[in-house]
Formats: structure tokens, C-alpha cells, sequence
């Protein structure tokens, strides 16, 4: 069950760190857009992930820690799809 707290890890929410954190025009993002095309080097797009993680309390590093500059938006919903992921949480 998701707790109305928590926002819900879909693709709207990883748009929204992209612009906000990033700074990346809304405009500009598209599914197919690398993250270097958006302007993210590697250390960034791991830090996207970090901040998505702590967003919703989910561990992400394990599926989305292969992510590249090279991958797409619809790379990383692709992978977040693949299995549940856990709670970042621990005891």
C-alpha cells in the first residue's frame, strides 16, 4: 500500500527531480533524451537516483545504479519496472 505521505515512484516523479534539482527545461525532456543530452554527467545521474531514493523511501541503487549517461528516461522506467523495489529503510 503506498503511504499518501510518500509520493509514488512513477515517471512524473522522475521529471520532476530532473527539473527541479537539475535545473533541466520541462520542455526539454523526453523519454528518448539521454541524460547527457539533458546536461548530466555520471555523477549526476547517480545523484538523480540518490534524490529519487530518498523522495520515496525506496532502495533504487540496485537497479538503477547501472544507469549511464548513454540511457534514456524510458531506460530508467524501464529498469523500475523490472521488479519491486524494497524499502530504503533498514530495521
Amino acid at each position: 500500500m503506498h503511504d499518501e505521505t510518500t509520493p509514488e515512484l512513477n515517471e512524473t516523479l522522475l521529471v520532476d527531480v530532473l527539473c527541479s534539482h537539475f535545473r533541466v527545461p520541462r520542455e526539454e525532456v523526453r523519454p528518448t533524451s539521454t541524460f547527457a543530452e539533458l546536461g548530466l554527467d555520471s555523477l549526476a545521474v547517480m545523484e538523480w537516483v540518490v534524490m529519487i531514493q530518498e523522495r520515496t523511501g525506496q532502495q533504487l541503487l540496485d537497479r538503477l545504479g547501472s544507469l549511464s549517461v548513454n540511457d534514456t528516461l524510458d531506460d530508467a522506467v524501464r529498469l523500475l519496472r523490472t521488479a519491486p523495489v524494497a524499502s530504503a529503510s533498514a530495521g
